[in-house]
């Protein structure tokens, strides 16, 4: 909105009081609360917390709430505000946090949601610090909705104290759009890409943006399965209602579906990754129902193009696993990836990733081995210590008696860190006169989170190096994220009695996201696929002020702060993010320059200027008028598009004024050249029909000239 500058700095929710915490339990009734000017504490049924207000030292107010039990989801306890949103502004959302007890350190969240559809305008992640720690992050807000929601969504995570104050709703610059209170690391498997497979944020395009007039969708379900993992589901009433879907199957794999209005090259770019010099590979799936190509682009922050590949695409093929080297020689900054595809075209891509090659993941790699200081205790299941003896490079629990509960006796460890989603290796070496034993990799303390759950271990005495030690590896991925982890190796199931464990070389690390092994391409493709016809983006029409195409049915403003080169006009796709940190958006993005294509025209062709051919130019101005009537000669399949004689040089005498009415712009190299090629053909037969035409005409005017004067006489 152009206006946004009436209502900068003006807070459009409550403020954090003393006197507006209501910190009743239970589920919040939004209607009941629209106009009060409250906070209030939500609570699932499986949660449990209280709410009051803590004042500070320096007087400062603060809604504290207290996680008792933390539930299943993040929603489970909440803290709920609201504010009246408004379509087309950038809302940015402040506040202040920190945490006490277990929460410290525990990645939570905070939304901005309508509870209509439950539909996010915006997410952000954050993690729970010791000390007041401030943050902010932008919405880009696409529909009207009065009485929406501040989410804090801190269940989940653990129990403790998490305290919120200096809450601020507020209509922001749209140059903010995109930006947060923290930098953009790689995912935990390294992946610099946000939201690859398209299943995050708001129409499930958080982080994505959409170039000039394109148009992207992510579907439920389709109606054609483009690889075999593609889940298949029957729906009987799809084929009788409103749907009409032929024997109502569905196909459920979210892609996301990129088009673009006619003459325009759809355009689909992520921002803010920061982009080191250092050799990236891009890996994503590609369909299309025709022929295309797709030009893979890093952008510094500047908006210039640092490196980039064009691939063809033939239909033949299917769905396409693709994968890109580009070599950026320099640090990019906050740079960009993007995507163009042939303009006229429409393909569906999905599980999009970028890797840098000397660029780690953001977590620890190696949370227990290697120099990691852990250490183990031996415990009789109720809290009373048992020796571990040191054994060379090992430790042994000695004289086991199992007891009446799987991890009575046990051994533990010191605490380490887990992410969720994060796959993960665990692997050690052991020797022992058991025929089996148990771990768990858990929350030490706390609500006693499971990472894993109780795996049984057999030992398998064939399988016992020369040493006598026995190797067990296996996998797993972490749907939590923990800092307070530990290991427990448990013998009460294990029919001990007066046994032995000796184990040593205990690591658990990442499993580092292999690059798919697409097929690596580099092809040659005409640069005019990527670029948008003259007529449908005139360089003085598009200024950077028009908006795009509404992608999935949202409507969506511009990101009005950022330079746009002249010709196109970018703005993010809808929504925030699920799961991870708000990207940083560049100050400029790459675009397509329409004044790109007439400087082909003129310079692309040596010697075109200097050479004098009046049949040529004829012909040419035939062509026109041939394109302007409808006659879509430039797509004849049999016409020549290869560089034929043909000038722009014109004598006064020979200069129509439907010639010069027209805007140059408007001819493209194609069509001059089809025009050169197709007059040679249409010279001589039009040539002499003109004659033919020019006599009868003659004729007629005689006669018509003879009887008016004998009617006269």
């Amino acid at each position: 909105m152009d206006n946004w500058e009436e209502y900068a700095g003006i807070d459009q929710i409550a403020p954090i009081l003393s006197d507006n915490l209501v910190a009743t339990t239970g589920g919040h009734d939004d209607n009941g609360a629209a106009g009060s000017g409250k906070w209030y504490l939500s609570t699932q049924t499986d949660a449990d917390a209280a709410a009051e207000v803590f004042v500070d030292d320096a007087g400062k107010v603060w809604h504290k709430v207290s996680v008792l039990k933390a539930g299943g989801k993040d929603y489970s306890v909440q803290l709920i505000g609201h504010y009246d949103a408004k379509k087309g502004y950038i809302y940015k959302v402040s506040f202040d946090a920190f945490a006490a007890g277990e929460l410290v350190g525990k990645s939570v969240n905070c939304d901005s949601k309508e509870y209509a559809t439950w539909g996010t305008y915006g997410i952000q992640d954050f993690v729970l610090q010791k000390k007041a720690t401030s943050y902010f992050f932008t919405v880009q807000q696409t529909e009207d909705f009065d009485n929406c929601r501040i989410e804090f969504n801190i269940g989940g995570a653990g129990t403790g104290d998490v305290y919120i104050s200096n809450v601020k709703v507020e209509i922001a610059d749209p140059a903010l759009m995109g930006e947060s209170e923290t930098g953009r690391n790689p995912l935990a498997d390294g992946n610099l890409v946000y939201n690859s497979t398209f299943d995050q944020g708001n129409h499930k395009l958080g982080y994505w943006n959409a170039g000039y007039k394109t148009t992207v969708t992510v579907p439920r379900y389709t109606t054609k399965a483009l690889a075999p993992d593609d889940v298949r589901v029957i729906d009987i009433a799809s084929k009788n209602n409103y749907e009409a879907i032929r024997d109502g199957v569905k196909y459920y794999e979210r892609r996301a579906i990129i088009s673009a209005g006619t003459g325009v090259a759809p355009v689909l770019y992520q921002a803010g990754i920061t982009m080191a010099a250092d050799e990236y590979t891009v890996n994503f799936d590609l369909y299309s129902e025709t022929a295309t190509a797709v030009k893979v682009s890093l952008v510094d922050a500047s908006g210039a193009e640092a490196v980039s590949k064009t691939v063809s695409y033939d239909p033949s093929e299917g769905l396409r696993n693709i994968t890109v080297s580009l070599n950026a020689e320099r640090d990019l900054g906050e740079g960009t990836l993007k995507f163009t595809f042939a303009k006229g075209t429409s393909v569906q891509l999905d599980n999009v990733t970028m890797y840098g090659k000397n660029q780690g993941p953001s977590i620890d790699e190696k949370p227990v081995g290697g120099e990691k200081e852990i250490t183990w205790r031996g415990d009789n299941g109720g809290g009373g210590e048992l020796p571990l003896d040191k054994d060379g490079d090992a430790l042994k629990l000695s004289n086991i008696v199992s007891g009446g509960n799987w991890y009575s006796p046990q051994i533990g460890s010191s605490n380490f860190a887990v992410s969720a989603g994060v796959k993960y290796r665990f692997s050690y070496k052991y020797k022992t006169d058991l025929t089996k034993h148990k771990y768990i990799v858990q929350q030490n303390g706390g609500s006693w989170i499971p990472v894993t759950d109780v795996i049984e271990v057999t030992t398998d005495v064939t399988t016992a190096d020369e040493d006598g030690f026995y190797s067990y590896v296996t996998e797993f991925v972490s749907n939590v994220t923990l800092s307070d982890c530990h290991l427990n190796f448990g013998f009460g199931d294990s029919g001990a009695n007066g046994n032995y464990f000796l184990f040593k070389d205990v690591e658990l690390s990442i499993v580092k996201a292999e690059v798919p092994a697409g097929e690596a391409s580099d092809d040659e493709v005409d640069d005019s696929l990527f670029e948008n016809d003259n007529e449908t983006v005139p360089a003085e029409e598009n200024n950077g002020n028009e908006g795009t195409t509404p992608v999935s049915g949202g409507s969506i403003a511009p990101a009005g702060g950022n330079t746009a080169p002249a010709g196109e006009n970018t703005a993010p796709a809808a929504g925030g993010s699920d799961n991870t940190p708000a990207a940083n958006t560049p100050a400029a993005n790459p675009g397509n320059t329409p004044s790109g294509r007439q400087s082909r025209v003129t310079t692309e062709r040596p010697g075109r200027d200097e050479q004098d051919n009046t049949e040529a130019e004829d012909d040419e101005a035939e062509t026109e008028t041939e394109t302007e009537n409808g006659d879509e000669v430039i797509e004849d399949e049999n016409a020549p598009l290869a560089d034929a004689p043909a000038t722009e040089e014109k004598t006064e005498e020979s200069e129509e004024p439907e010639q010069a009415s027209r805007p140059e712009e408007s001819i493209t190299d194609e069509e001059v050249a089809l025009a050169a090629s197709v007059s040679e053909e249409k010279s001589a037969p039009y040539g002499a029909l003109i004659a033919v035409i020019g006599v009868i005409a003659a004729l007629c005017a005689g006669a018509y000239a003879f009887f008016r004067f004998r009617k006269k006489a």
